[in-house]
């Protein structure tokens, strides 16, 4: 038998050391392609870190403004009565005044017309910052704004009235600062009669 020829093998050569040739093959990317990722990267980089700078100035414009906030709420809390209080140095300068000359005088009305100009004064300093007086008598009885101690019978005015105002009441602005101390009228008619003790024939 003419044995049947064989594929020749190079001497030395393992199937396995073939498998390790091809495996060993790269693929190359072309350098013009290199370096155009690298300049997208460059790019990149730089816009995040001009993104971070302008992060940090925002931050440190934030604390800032912080700093400054805190600093002007404490200045107007502390300082925030400073232009009431020398509005109303002139009134207690008027007051001297007035008790000094009311020692020295016998002259009552001139001492109370004094008195009435330095309180609408002492008002009107108050009320151009909002304050207000409340309407009490003859209102009908608010107990938002009023604050009733005592009724009064009154067949002349209608039920729950305010007939009598014991101290005025403020708002300030929409606010109710201090409520009138009032008393209210109550119809005759509305008022339960004392009964009589009931008799043992009854």
């Amino acid at each position: 038998m003419i044995p049947q020829d064989t594929p020749q093998q190079e001497p030395n050569e393992h199937p396995i050391d073939r498998k390790k040739d091809a495996s060993a093959k790269r693929t190359f990317v072309p350098v013009s392609e290199v370096t155009l990722l690298r300049k997208v990267l460059e790019e990149e980089k730089k816009k995040n870190e001009e993104c971070v700078t302008r992060l940090k100035y925002l931050q440190a414009d934030f604390e800032n403004l912080q700093k400054r906030s805190k600093r002007e709420i404490d200045d107007a809390t502390k300082y925030g009565e400073t232009d009431l209080t020398l509005n109303l140095l002139p009134i207690f300068d008027d007051l001297e005044r007035a008790l000094a000359a009311g020692k020295n005088s016998d002259n009552k009305e001139a001492i109370v017309g004094g008195l009435e100009m330095i309180l609408k004064a002492a008002q009107n300093v108050l009320f151009r910052r909002g304050l207000s007086p409340i309407d009490a008598v003859g209102k009908k009885f608010d107990p938002a704004k009023h604050e009733a101690i005592g009724f009064v019978s009154s067949s002349d005015s209608e039920e729950n009235t305010v007939v009598r105002e014991l101290r005025k009441g403020y708002m300030f602005g929409e606010k109710v600062i201090r409520p009138s101390i009032v008393e209210v009228a109550r119809n005759p008619s509305s008022e339960q009669p004392t009964s009589s003790p009931k008799t043992a024939s009854q």
